[in-house]
């Protein structure tokens, strides 16, 4: 019986004991830490979406009813390269859409309040149902060439042109907008489609995110063939790689892909 034994109520382990933890401890330290450094920095960065949750703002602009719940407000001042309206859409607190809460006040000029969610160039209302208020019945229409340029007085505040791009075939992901704009993250891709699919089916406008070769994103938001909600049709593509092909139209200062499900392509 020459080797040592630690003995747990003993004040001191015995030397050779405590020579080998002295030697060791620090190096399993040591190799825990740098582990957990390498673990962390490998892992992929949140995506730079930002949700003012808790800190609600007033908006004032023109509701659109359909396909999805927006709000189109004016940028202030002289807009250079960006589109001269913000488009906002609009969902409810929870995982629904707002459909319910604007029913009948398509073109009408309102205030309300909500908290912001934004990523990209895309922006987002979490409404406030009480806070609408209707400021005007009717909003003043602007028409709009191909190129961009207006035909009617700079105070008008909205513009019904739909300007056509062509049919595409496009690569992408189906995302709820909601949860990829900020209310969540990462809000994409299988890990979130669970989520992705509960919010879309309780009415969540869908975007179709498509990446280009330099690592760029392009939002187009999702809608019927026939321009239409689509939100049923497409519960079993979400988050999925797809390859859709339709019809893109800018619309309000809103990229839209008009397709059919039907033909949609998983990849």
């Amino acid at each position: 019986m020459d080797s040592e034994f630690y003995v747990g109520y003993n004040d001191r382990a015995p030397a050779g004991i405590a020579q080998f933890l002295r030697r060791r401890v620090p190096i399993v330290v040591a190799l825990v830490l740098i582990s957990g450094g390498v673990i962390a920095f490998t892992q992929n960065r949140f995506a730079p979406a930002v949700f003012e949750f808790g800190e609600p703002r007033e908006f004032e602009g023109v509701l659109v009813e359909k396909p999805y719940p927006q709000l189109k407000v004016r940028r202030p001042g002289n807009t250079g390269d960006l589109a001269y309206l913000s488009s906002f859409y609009l969902v409810d607190p929870l995982k629904f859409g707002a459909a319910q809460y604007v029913r009948g006040m398509d073109g009408k000029r309102v205030r309300l309040r909500g908290e912001l969610l934004y990523r990209d160039n895309q922006t987002m209302l979490v409404l406030d149902p009480n806070s609408i208020e209707v400021i005007s019945e009717s909003a003043v229409v602007v028409a709009r060439d191909s190129n961009g340029s207006s035909e009617s007085p700079a105070n008008d505040e909205t513009f019904a042109a739909v300007i056509p791009t062509g049919r595409r075939t496009l690569t992408g992901e189906i995302m709820d907008s909601k949860c990829y704009l900020g209310a969540m993250n990462p809000g994409e891709r299988k890990v979130h489609r669970a989520c992705a699919i509960r919010c879309i089916s309780g009415g969540i406008p869908p975007l179709f995110v498509v990446r280009d070769a330099a690592g760029g994103r392009h939002h187009l938001l999702l809608v019927s063939s026939t321009g239409q909600a689509i939100n049923a049709a497409v519960l079993e593509y979400v988050a999925l790689p797809l390859k859709i092909t339709g019809d893109v139209r800018l619309e309000g200062g809103v990229y839209m892909l008009y397709a059919d499900p039907a033909n949609f392509e998983r990849l």
